[in-house]
């Protein structure tokens, strides 16, 4: 009797489905087990929250405020204070959870008045709403648990004296920034004040109760893919005049603050030379972006001072790259003008060193320089008619030795530059004539002596 086994193939194929059912269950059974660890963290994760809440039910209803410790051993304290520590960091089994706590004094419509209309409310502080934010980071990805809960005061609401202060976080549109993270600090009322927390998703956040100051309430607000922004002290605290001034709150007062905030964007600067090629180690000044205020100078006239100023160098691959920036007109400067000299942006400006980046758009631009210790020549044309010299763009240059057998004609850029050479290698040192044409314009002729380095040859054209 023949005994027949399993042929090659079928035993491929037996393997090929083995190997497919067993991946598939290492799979269901993987992420079964992550779903299972996943659960028993956010069940230990609203554990911690429900014990924070219980520790707050059992405090008195003057002590449910936050407080966060400072680096010398002193407290500041959020609107309103309180002995709740506001950042903490809880170890649960193997698990780590971050829990924030905000109290926010409430004014509630209920009452018929509210601190924003008028008449206005005397009394807004009509409770307290404590949100308890537990918070984990599994694999990179931060997952959160809240509870919120309500307390209100035994007896009749009293006042806590101070105003309210309301915070609207924009983008340049005008519309709201949901969710955005707010920081507000202020060192000259006492106790001091240090809050962190998320406007609403209107990008709003109110804080009734807070204790009467002038221009000192410090504003912080960020978000990702947001350029942050903040208030500044106004001058001579910051050695500038501030456009955005730290807020202030009037007793008794509805008092509002706005602060806008723009997409961010990446810039990147590459140097490169006339021909293309990546140029390393360029020392230049970047500046630009969201205006934060003037210089004050008198009597010279003041200068705007931008979220961006800047000195970089271009590193071994001619980059330079300014991460999370805000969007506006950026200004690039050479720091060495003798050595090198910049002829123009790739994606230039109103003028040929600055260029515009928009909000959430990411910018690449190259600096095209000229090395000055090259033999070359760099023809200037210009219409000095009006007795304002105007670059004139689309003019025809026309260089040529015929000694040294060079001849090369090239079209002015929009700033009236005309570079040659236009391929390596530079040019041999002599004498060139030059002619310079363009319509509405007399021609325009004369030479350059080329010996040591770049020379710049500027030709005013006479209207025809």
């Amino acid at each position: 009797m023949k005994r027949r086994g399993f042929t090659l193939m079928e035993a491929l194929a037996l393997l090929f489905i083995f190997s497919v059912i067993t991946t598939t269950f290492y799979a269901v059974f993987l992420k079964g087990t992550q779903q299972i660890v996943e659960s028993k963290t956010r069940l230990a994760a609203v554990a911690v929250a429900n014990e924070k809440m219980e520790i707050v039910r059992n405090l008195d209803y003057n002590s449910i405020g936050t407080k966060k410790l400072n680096e010398d051993g002193s407290y500041s304290y959020g609107i309103p204070g309180g002995d709740i520590v506001e950042d903490e960091t809880i170890a649960v089994n193997t698990k780590t959870f971050t829990v924030h706590t905000l109290v926010q004094y409430i004014d509630d419509p209920f009452d018929g008045k509210v601190s924003s209309t008028t008449p206005i409310d005397l009394v807004p502080n009509d409770y307290k709403r404590v949100k308890i934010e537990v918070s984990w980071s599994p694999g990179g990805a931060t997952h959160t648990v809240a509870l919120v809960s309500t307390f209100v005061p035994k007896g009749m609401e009293v006042s806590s004296g101070g105003g309210t202060l309301s915070l609207n976080v924009i983008d340049d549109s005008g519309s709201g920034v949901p969710q955005a993270t707010v920081h507000i600090t202020n060192t000259t009322v006492s106790p001091h004040i240090d809050i962190t927390t998320n406007a609403d998703n209107t990008g709003n956040i109110i804080f009734p109760g807070a204790p009467a100051a002038s221009q000192s309430y410090r504003i912080q607000a960020s978000k990702s893919g947001y350029y942050s922004t903040t208030t500044h002290a106004p001058y001579p605290d910051t050695a500038f005049n501030p456009l955005d001034i730290d807020a202030s709150v009037v007793a008794a007062a509805f008092n509002q603050k706005t602060i806008v905030m723009d997409k961010s964007s990446d810039l990147s600067i590459t140097t490169k030379d006339v021909f293309g090629v990546n140029l390393p180690s360029i020392d230049f000044h970047l500046s630009g972006g969201r205006k934060i205020g003037d210089t004050v100078v008198p009597p010279a006239p003041s200068v705007p001072v931008y979220s961006l100023d800047q000195d970089a160098t271009s590193d071994v691959t001619a980059n330079q790259s300014f991460a999370g920036q805000s969007s506006g007109t950026y200004t690039f400067t050479l720091k060495d003008p003798v050595r090198y000299q910049l002829l123009r942006l790739s994606l230039p400006g109103v003028d040929k060193n600055t260029f515009s980046a928009a909000g959430g758009v990411a910018k690449d631009e190259d600096a095209i320089v000229v090395d000055t210790q090259t033999n070359a020549a760099l023809v200037m044309v210009q219409d000095a008619a009006s007795g304002v010299n105007v670059p004139v763009s689309n003019a025809s240059v026309h260089l040529v030795n015929v000694a040294l057998s060079y001849d090369a004609t090239v079209t002015t850029d929009q700033y009236g530059q005309a570079y040659f050479p236009t391929v390596l290698p530079a040019l041999t040192a002599g004498t060139y004539n030059y002619t310079v044409t363009m319509t509405g314009y007399a021609d325009s002729t004369g030479t350059i002596d080329i010996s040591s380095g770049l020379k710049t040859e500027t030709v005013s054209l006479v209207v025809s």
